[in-house]
């Protein structure tokens, strides 16, 4: 299994938590982007090269493609309970007893 580097330095901006760090609006550097970019390097083929704005990693290993899955599991469990932890909700909002 080979090394990949997405280049993530920042939080995700659709989370709201983006604001807590006054980075409003900044999508590139996020774990969303960086996610966005090697998801689509896992489902597209060598030839494409852009879809909307995102560019897909290249040369995501078959190998990875289980392991590109669990972290974007983990990342959106991780935003979840950043924006959960964010303020105070009442307790039908923290989820069921």
């Amino acid at each position: 299994m080979g090394q990949i580097q997405i280049q993530v330095r920042l939080t995700n901006s659709d989370s709201g938590s983006d604001s807590t760090w006054h980075l409003n609006g900044i999508v590139q550097g996020t774990w969303q982007a960086g996610l966005d970019r090697l998801l689509l390097g896992v489902a597209v083929q060598d030839d494409l090269r852009v879809v909307g704005d995102v560019v897909p990693l290249d040369d995501v290993d078959s190998s990875d493609i289980d392991l590109a899955g669990r972290l974007a599991e983990l990342i959106d469990r991780l935003d979840t309970a950043q924006i959960l932890m964010s303020g105070r909700h009442t307790l039908s909002e923290w989820g069921p007893v």
